[in-house]
């Protein structure tokens, strides 16, 4: 017998509709039911292949890429000395090995996949090395193209969004930071 995962998803309800409804809620109850201690686990889908699209990037100037800096949840770097704009070759590297450190970084398998998101590159400068600073989030809940030109902050959120330092110099990767769920932010105010 095979379990089902999850809710199954119901519809606008007709009379009809509602006496089929509730057969098949009772044959779904009677059927997970079944589903006990001994049946077999469901084997874990092969891990999605590592995409980092150009067209999910953009890099913010001046006062908006200050304003990335500015997150709500979420801790950013810290002793900036200024800001600087990196060009397009460094922007090519970095998603180059942005894809290589996806794939090995190990989530929560509850947190969604970084590789769906849209990412804010902001160029600082620390302690006399210049790094980019990523701002990361889910870009298919958002509409227009108004995240180019304006930093993306937001509250809580949980692991969709995220913030992560890269060297364009050493070609590494540092600082990664989640924003925290709803539930742990409002338990720390």
């Amino acid at each position: 017998m095979r379990c089902l995962p999850g809710p199954a998803r119901v519809g606008p309800r007709t009379p009809v509709r509602r006496t089929a409804s509730i057969a098949a809620a009772i044959a779904l109850l009677l059927a997970a039911s079944a589903c006990g201690k001994d049946a077999p686990a469901k084997p874990k889908a092969p891990p999605a292949p590592v995409v980092v699209r150009a067209d999910q990037a953009t890099v913010l100037r001046g006062a908006e890429a200050r304003a990335l800096f500015d997150q709500c949840t979420r801790e950013v770097p810290h002793h900036i000395g200024g800001f600087w704009d990196p060009s397009p070759e460094q922007v090519r590297q970095l998603e180059a090995d942005l894809v290589v450190y996806l794939r090995g970084l190990k989530l929560p398998d509850s947190a969604p996949p970084m590789q769906q998101s849209w990412r804010q590159y902001a160029g600082f400068e620390r302690v006399g090395r210049k790094l980019i600073y990523i701002n990361g989030f889910p870009g298919p809940l958002y509409e227009g193209d108004y995240w180019k030109r304006e930093a993306e902050q937001v509250c809580a959120g949980g692991p969709a969004y995220y913030g992560l330092v890269y060297d364009p110099d050493r070609r590494a990767f540092s600082e990664l930071k989640l924003n925290p769920g709803t539930k742990e932010y409002m338990k720390r105010r």
